[in-house]
């Protein structure tokens, strides 16, 4: 019986073509990128497998996928925390994991529909927002909690933050610590395999070469990419972790869209990652299933901080 396995990557990215033509090489498996149009009541796929690396971004997907899903397809890569930011440090920080400070704000404005003497009587207005930046720390940075741009904009107060916040519209925003330390990135590979990666100064990112980080923080700052993935049942992902002074590593971003990224994204780690990546698929398209997640393997960022508006 033949396998049929959808991509659902946005575009074909660098990795998406050696991945299908990877998988391809598989007895019985044929690789196709998924086209998504108009969606009936009862949905009807030709895949057995879906790989998402797009629906975080792009509401539509979402909704195709979980049609998908409930039609009987196994959708892989895909769960409702990652197209949140926030939601991602909650889940981390649930399973135990240090993350940064982070308070998620009310939108700035509404739409025609919403009525501001009805709907909106159980926003806490006006806001302490004193007590919002001093709980997350001065600098800080605001974010969009869900779209594609990651980045935010660094504040360094109050004037900064309410100019930045100003003209945010209706997006859904939040202020995250700002961590200092030694920036990296793991690219996680069925639960298991961990790449760690540097950043270039253009972007791009090359596999960890720097002599200066000594193995046991190699080791941390993998383990902990390795537990993010596992907790958020991740097949393929992009951890960004910090390495601090103190020693900790702190998770400060998760990227499920791996299968999108381009190739300066993995530098001269590309053919390993997409060796990785295609076998993960394949082992999940014959039926494995991702690790569990497993007890801590490092110290968390401390007990719940309440409402730092009252506390």
């Amino acid at each position: 019986m033949t396998m049929r396995i959808g991509l659902l990557t946005g575009y074909e990215s660098e990795l998406s073509s050696p991945l299908a033509a990877r998988l391809a090489d598989e007895a019985g498996v044929v690789v196709e990128p998924c086209l998504v149009g108009g969606l009936t009541e009862r949905p009807l796929g030709p895949w057995d497998l879906v790989l998402d690396a797009a629906s975080h971004l792009v509401p539509h997907y979402r909704t195709w996928l979980s049609a998908m899903a409930a039609a009987g397809v196994r959708v892989v890569n895909r769960i409702d925390a990652p197209k949140n930011r926030y939601l991602v440090l909650c889940a981390l920080a649930r399973g135990e994991m240090a993350v940064p400070r982070v308070v998620l704000l009310p939108q700035h404005s509404y739409g025609p529909g919403v009525d501001h003497t009805r709907s909106l009587t159980n926003l806490r207005s006006p806001l302490n927002w004193d007590a919002l930046l001093g709980f997350v720390g001065r600098p800080a940075v605001l974010r969009d909690t869900e779209g594609s741009v990651a980045e935010g904009r660094r504040v360094e107060d109050l004037g900064e933050l309410w100019s930045a916040y100003d003209q945010t519209g209706e997006r859904v925003m939040a202020i995250q610590q700002v961590v200092e330390g030694r920036a990296l990135r793991g690219i996680c590979l069925g639960g298991e395999e961990v790449v760690l990666l540097e950043p270039l100064g253009d972007g791009g990112f090359e596999p960890l070469a720097d002599p200066a980080i000594p193995l046991a923080a190699r080791v941390r700052a993998g383990e902990t990419v390795r537990r993010a993935s596992r907790l958020l049942g991740l097949a393929l992902a992009a951890v960004d972790v910090v390495l601090t002074d103190d020693d900790r590593v702190l998770v400060v971003d998760v990227d499920p869209g791996v299968a999108a990224f381009p190739a300066r994204s993995f530098g001269a780690a590309f053919d390993r990652i997409a060796d990785a990546a295609a076998g993960v698929v394949a082992r999940l398209v014959h039926g494995a299933t991702l690790p569990p997640a497993g007890p801590s393997a490092g110290p968390s960022a401390g007990p719940s901080a309440g409402d730092p508006e009252t506390t």
